[in-house]
């Protein structure tokens, strides 16, 4: 796995990604939404069905990965895909999430 990583994403942000997977594991994309970074390169976030937003490079590379909050998850399925209805279980496990890992809009494990 780690040849499909970025530099920042094995030695930056490792803490936070084997926290991710050790504790609520990555799932299947539920939607993807294409997005310009900073510094002009494509990128693309994926929402999961565990509530995980995997950022990942045109190259298909994982640049980082943290747990999405209620409305970041909303905001993201929305513009990935015109819906303003999100699945009923994907909801219900943000949820669970935020009340688990997430802590005044942050992950409560910071690296």
């Amino acid at each position: 796995m780690k040849t499909n990583m970025t530099h920042h994403a094995r030695f930056d942000r490792a803490n936070r990604l084997n926290y991710i997977v050790d504790t609520i594991g990555i799932g299947e994309v539920v939607c993807t939404y294409h997005q310009k970074c900073y510094d002009g390169r494509d990128a693309f976030l994926k929402l999961t069905t565990t509530g995980v937003v995997m950022v990942v490079s045109e190259e298909n590379k994982i640049i980082t990965a943290y747990i999405a909050t209620v409305s970041e998850a909303i905001g993201l399925h929305r513009k990935a895909t015109g819906r303003h209805d999100m699945p009923a279980g994907l909801y219900k496990r943000i949820c669970k999430n935020e009340k688990l890992y997430i802590e005044n809009g942050k992950m409560k494990i910071r690296d």
